[in-house]
């Protein structure tokens, strides 16, 4: 009884909120502050079944397929797990979702998505096909008088990469086969995710820190410990791991590549976002790198997408939209290049499309769709991660999760072309055929277990009207996808396909690049003839090339005529882009053509960005000639990407190198030997065999102040900042210099990097969590920020928080910001310690200090 009345101030501040339904969509969506010119309707909702949405992909019948999960963060004793992937489809062209499919269901906590090419299959190592069911129908082939489209994806669950097909095309997977397994499940929320196909048919997608990975394939056993980044050729079936270790970012989520192919990362931990290419180098892990998006501040994000899109407003091409779920909001972004690689800044000229403040709109991914649109992927809940609160929370959502259709006014939306269109059906021919034929081999399947050939339970959910108002008129911009279907008697060619890889709007170039790897001998002789009868003068052809040529890539099929004329282009995005394929290629090529040759070459190039392409594609080839690759672009101007690829192909080449080095490398530069010196960091010990057993230590620090967390003090304080706190003095609070928050903390433009940035703080964490954890630090440690001490066999200590470190040595950042560096040799007690941050700073305010300054710190992050 007496608890109850500690929290009944707080129970009755919090009544007004209370009072609607903040769960109801209409309520979010009335939050919703959207960039000028643009409107947000509901696509799909808890009522339509999309509950907990995590990742979407549309495909090129234009459906929108979704996975999500109630199972996280983690399953309850004695129940049995059901997470679903969906189908989503607008067949009225309402602008909503009126038919909802379950593909597949009994799923637990799946994190990545991605629509297979048409017709995949999972082949075994000796290059036999997978037993089919009997009564499936994997052999048919979508025509027009015989409409059966099966249709397959990539899933992501735990420790399987899953192929799940629909094989007889009425919508829902009857066959799942393993494509691999073995990958890390230290942490649910850092499980393989955010999948997404490379511009040449690479499957790309990430891991975190917790994770890891043993993974066995045709090549070898692949592994990757903690936080990294993954790329798997289904077609050569080669899995290969980057990144690695503790080192920023720890929990990779989301990859998006411009319009050239340049990739882009997100760090769902820390508000960062990375351009990975210097690492992209086999063998390579463990390194350490620069954020490429220096004003994050910490707003977390994931799954970016490039607006491509006539339907966006000139001035919004080419900009990058990605969800910020820890501050509701979607944020407007300007990547630009920067010498070797890319930056990337809020937008200097453009709003945030759309940001809220409903503390449970948790946008995790965005996509362009059939129409034009943006769509986003609504998690929705009011708790996010699974360290700062219970897995039981009350409070966390199981029940709900949104699609968010963003257009703009007054501007018609796309129409899907022609030849995309017929592709849905399989009804494009090329001079004797269509597309659809499979390809000679597309993934991984380790033993006849692998492929589970049961039926699983579907059913169809009604579509919902919610928020979305009556159907309109397809004509006008609140409506969905108007069609374009092939006239009677007139059916699509390949070669209108192929046009589409020259589109400036992303949803048919990607569409049609992924069908096309699909495709199978005679979609690779009709792109031939297409690439040789393009315009050489026209303004695209680069594009239209490197383009062709990524479809060659997703098939394993050597095409050198088309590569030397990309070699030669004039756009050095495009020689950058094929000096990835020169090294992709590297054991394929006839005799007579040596791809270091013309890698030699590039490490002259005058653009950093082709310099950069062929540091990384000669450390691809394991040969010693690499090397003069290599040492020719270190002579070149440098910047930090290409120093990072330097150091790291003098890595991973030094077996090669270092025995001709012994030799007197006869032929290389003399200055060669003494600048190779300079590129050759020292390595650490090795690791040790068995790693010290870290140990729980008592914080250094005091534990608790005057004023402890106890329900009624939380309670009490939060009814008074919620009736009575004063935001503008509770900033004067936070900068006193007595209570010293920003020497370890960041906000905005100032602060320290010892403890968590708090920029978003407010948006991310109950009012009740943050009294607390401010109150007693020790009993709640923010994930990569915890405290360890470390005693060397020397005798030598050091505290601080890790910054970086894999199985070879360890970084700590101690309280003076300045870092160490220890092996993992030498360690000889490890102590996890706690926070850094004292209990009691708060002891001398006033009662009205301290309301205000949680009313600062609360509203951090949150919606103006």
């Amino acid at each position: 009884m007496t608890k109850s009345r500690h929290f009944l101030p707080l129970l009755l501040a919090l009544a007004v909120a209370r009072a609607e339904d903040r769960d109801d969509p209409a309520v979010e969506q009335a939050s919703f502050k959207v960039a000028p010119g643009f409107e947000v309707n509901l696509f799909a909702s808890e009522k339509d079944g999309v509950v907990k949405p995590i990742q979407m992909r549309w495909d090129a019948r234009g459906r929108l397929w979704v996975i999500g999960s109630t199972t996280y963060p983690q399953i309850k004793p004695g129940e049995e797990p059901n997470d679903k992937v969906l189908i989503l489809e607008d067949t009225k062209a309402g602008g909503y979702a009126d038919k909802v499919t379950v593909f597949a269901d009994g799923l637990m906590i799946p994190t990545g998505l991605e629509i297979a090419p048409p017709m995949t299959e999972v082949t075994r190592w000796q290059g036999d096909k997978v037993t089919v069911p009997p009564g499936a129908r994997s052999d048919v082939t979508p025509s027009p008088a015989h409409p059966v489209t099966p249709s397959a994806v990539f899933v992501g669950e735990g420790p399987k990469l899953w192929l799940l097909t629909d094989t007889d095309g009425d919508g829902m997977a009857d066959r799942r086969e393993v494509v691999l397994r073995g990958f890390g499940t230290g942490d649910n929320h850092q499980n393989i995710n955010s999948f997404r196909w490379s511009p040449g048919g690479e499957l790309m997608f990430c891991q975190g820190l917790h994770a890891h990975a043993r993974i066995e394939t045709p090549h070898g056993i692949v592994g990757l410990d903690e936080a990294g980044l993954w790329r798997f050729r289904p077609g050569e079936q080669r899995l290969d791991a980057f990144f690695g270790g503790s080192a920023d970012p720890q929990n990779p989520w989301g990859w998006t590549f411009l319009k050239w192919g340049e990739p882009v990362v997100s760090a769902g931990n820390s508000g960062n976002m990375y351009y990975p290419v210097p690492e992209m180098i086999r063998g390579f892990q463990g390194g350490r790198r620069e954020t490429i998006w220096a004003t994050g501040r910490g707003r977390k994000t994931s799954n970016p997408e490039i607006i491509e899109s006539a339907h966006f407003p000139d001035e919004w091409q080419g900009a990058l939209v990605t969800g910020g779920y820890i501050n509701n909001a979607l944020w407007t972004l300007k990547v630009s290049p920067d010498g070797a690689g890319l930056k990337v800044e809020d937008h200097p000229t453009l709003p945030p499309l759309l940001q809220s403040a409903h503390g449970s709109f948790r946008p995790v991914d965005v996509k362009l769709g059939p129409d034009g649109a943006l769509y986003v992927c609504d998690w929705y809940n009011p708790i996010i991660g699974h360290y700062q609160a219970s897995f039981r929370h009350p409070d966390r959502d199981k029940t709900h999760g949104r699609i968010w259709r963003i257009t703009c006014k007054d501007r018609p939306l796309l129409t899907v072309p022609l030849a995309l269109a017929a592709a849905r059906v399989g009804a494009i021919t090329s001079a004797s055929g269509r597309v659809g034929v499979p390809p000679a081999g597309s993934g991984v399947s380790r033993d006849p277990s692998d492929v589970e050939n049961r039926s699983i339970s579907k059913t169809r959910s009604p579509s919902s009207n919610a928020v979305r108002g009556p159907e309109t008129d397809v004509s006008s911009t609140s409506g969905g996808v108007r069609e374009t279907r092939a006239p009677a008697g007139g059916t699509p060619t390949l070669p209108d396909l192929f046009d589409l890889l020259r589109a400036t709007d992303r949803y048919p170039r990607e569409q049609a690049k992924r069908e096309l790897f699909g495709g199978g001998a005679e979609v690779m002789d009709a792109l031939r003839g297409w690439c040789e009868r393009l315009d050489p003068n026209a303004p695209d052809l680069d594009f239209a090339l490197v383009q062709a040529l990524g479809v060659f890539e997703a098939h394993e099929t050597v095409e050198l005529p088309l590569l030397k004329r990309v070699l030669e282009a004039k756009r050095p995005e495009a020689r950058a882009y094929a000096a990835g394929t020169l090294a992709r290629w590297a054991d394929r090529f006839p005799p007579e053509f040596d791809p270091l040759e013309k890698l030699a070459d590039f490490a002259l190039d005058p653009d950093p960005r082709v310099r950069l392409a062929a540091i990384v594609a000669a450390a691809n080839i394991a040969r010693a000639e690499s090397m003069v690759v290599v040492l020719s672009g270190a002579e070149q101007p440098r910047d930090r990407f290409i120093d990072t690829a330097l150091f790291a192909a003098t890595s991973v080449l030094k077996p090669k190198w270092e025995p001709l080095v012994a030799r007197g490398a006869p032929d290389w530069k003399p200055q060669w030997l003494a600048l190779v010196k300079t590129l050759d960091k020292p390595k650490p010990p090795p690791a040790p065999a068995k790693k010290v057993v870290q140990q729980t230590g008592a914080p250094i620090v005091p534990i608790y102040g005057r004023l402890r967390a106890s329900p009624y003090v939380q309670g009490s304080i939060g009814a008074e900042v919620l009736t009575k706190g004063d935001p503008e003095h509770g900033r004067e609070v936070f900068h006193r210099p007595e209570l010293a928050c920003l020497t370890c903390h960041h906000v905005g433009d100032e602060g320290g990097k010892v403890g968590p940035a708090l920029d978003a703080i407010g948006s991310a964490q109950p009012l009740e969590f943050l009294i607390g954890t401010v109150l007693e630090p020790q009993r709640e440690v923010k994930e990569g920020f915890e405290t360890y001490r470390v005693t060397t066999k020397q005798g030598a200590e050091f505290i601080g928080i890790v910054v970086a470190g894999n199985d070879a040595e360890l970084t700590l950042r101690d309280p003076a910001g300045a870092e160490h560096t220890v092996a993992q040799a030498d360690v000889a007690k490890r102590e996890f310690i706690g926070s850094l941050m004292p209990a009691g700073l708060t002891d001398n305010l006033s009662p009205e200090d301290l309301r205000d300054l949680f009313a600062y710190l609360t509203q951090l992050g949150k919606a103006k």
